[in-house]
């Protein structure tokens, strides 16, 4: 499912509308249901009611209730989406979750977002990355050569269907204190590889290109 795919899917469904500026916004209604259920899971914890049964699992809701510990806002929208879309695949509604974060706030940047990475802000990262099964994030800063070049060896290595592969992008200056605290993260760039949640392994700097050609493989093949 391409971008144009996924906003019709989304308009269809009035999870978005149509701003008259041009673009998109979050519907009222989508809105008020972040509101609704971010309000009954602080006071009755996460219901199996806002999954669909092709979701539904212990395990997810006992991450879904980690996760709402430290962020949120994720849980929020990932309930509402899947209440808007039951249809929607666990892994399709983790991207369509990190998409829609940035009505709720807008990453600070995003110029030095690879091609195929999602661009977010550092402190839902934490919430993402335990949702999905493997993802790469990629912390970069802007006028910064040693990023222009990891962010041309992730295009040229990502160009093919990564669909198994979730992939985030954080601006490094405006998220530094979350990305030392949870991952020990002290500059740009900085190449993270997840499985189950955790750091499986990661790249400091520039590296040549074989280098995360291997640790793509590596992921792929977990």
């Amino acid at each position: 499912m391409n971008v144009d795919e996924i906003s019709k899917t989304l308009v269809e469904s009035n999870i978005l509308q149509n701003a008259s500026e041009g673009g998109f916004t979050l519907s009222p209604e989508f809105t008020r249901s972040i509101d609704r259920i971010t309000e009954n899971i602080e006071m009755e914890g996460v219901s199996e009611d806002y999954l669909s049964e092709d979701v539904r699992s212990e395990e997810l809701l006992s991450t879904l209730s980690e996760i709402f510990e430290e962020s949120p806002v994720v849980v929020a929208y990932y309930c509402a989406i899947q209440q808007f879309i039951p249809s929607l695949s666990h892994d399709r509604t983790v991207q369509i979750t990190a998409t829609l974060l940035r009505f709720d706030r807008e990453p600070e940047l995003v110029s030095g977002v690879p091609d195929q990475f999602l661009p977010v802000r550092g402190e839902v990262i934490p919430g993402l990355v335990k949702l999905t099964k493997k993802a790469i994030v990629y912390v970069w800063d802007e006028d910064c050569e040693p990023c222009d070049l990891v962010k041309g060896d992730l295009e040229n290595t990502l160009e093919d269907d990564n669909r198994e592969i979730s992939l985030f992008a954080v601006y490094g200056p405006a998220s530094s204190k979350i990305l030392y605290e949870n991952y020990d993260v002290v500059g740009a760039p900085t190449t993270l590889f997840f499985v189950n949640g955790a750091v499986d392994a990661r790249l400091q700097g520039a590296y040549e290109p074989a280098v995360v050609e291997i640790e793509v493989d590596k992921l792929h093949s977990m």
